[in-house]
């Protein structure tokens, strides 16, 4: 797995990064937080991680995709993590599969992959962090 970089919304592109605009405004009493998980095959199949936090300075540390299986089989976490310090929680991070991570059900004949992400963030001001569960994709990422 090679962490490709990150893209965010708005600006020219700079090897795969692009700028963003920090979100204006105060800070809302209930923030909030979601992301998606996208699919796109290239050579590589590429995991892209969109996210959006109402938290204003919110960064992502870290990202671990997890293999969704149905009872009684528990989901499994697939291919480590991918640090992303000091990421704004506002973009876009892509990451390479070259090591077929996302092939999760790898051995099981006309199984498609289910695969989610977890997204760890964290507000530096309070030192407070908090986990955000991307939608689950499916399909054949072998």
């Amino acid at each position: 797995m090679r962490f490709l970089g990150k893209r965010f919304a708005g600006g020219a592109a700079v090897f795969g990064m692009l700028a963003m605009a920090a979100m204006a405004g105060a800070q809302p009493a209930a923030a909030s937080s979601n992301c998606e998980l996208k699919m796109e095959k290239h050579d590589f199949w590429e995991g892209h991680t969109i996210c959006a936090s109402s938290r204003v300075g919110a960064l992502i540390d870290r990202i671990e995709f997890w293999g969704d299986d149905s009872w009684p089989f528990s989901d499994h976490k697939v291919g480590g993590w991918v640090a992303v310090r000091e990421t704004p929680a506002n973009g876009e991070i892509v990451v390479f599969d070259e090591q077929h991570i996302f092939n999760e059900d790898s051995g099981i004949p006309y199984e498609d992959d289910e695969v989610y992400a977890k997204v760890f963030m964290r507000d530096p001001a309070t030192n407070t962090t908090w986990e955000v569960r991307t939608n689950t994709v499916s399909g054949d990422f072998g």
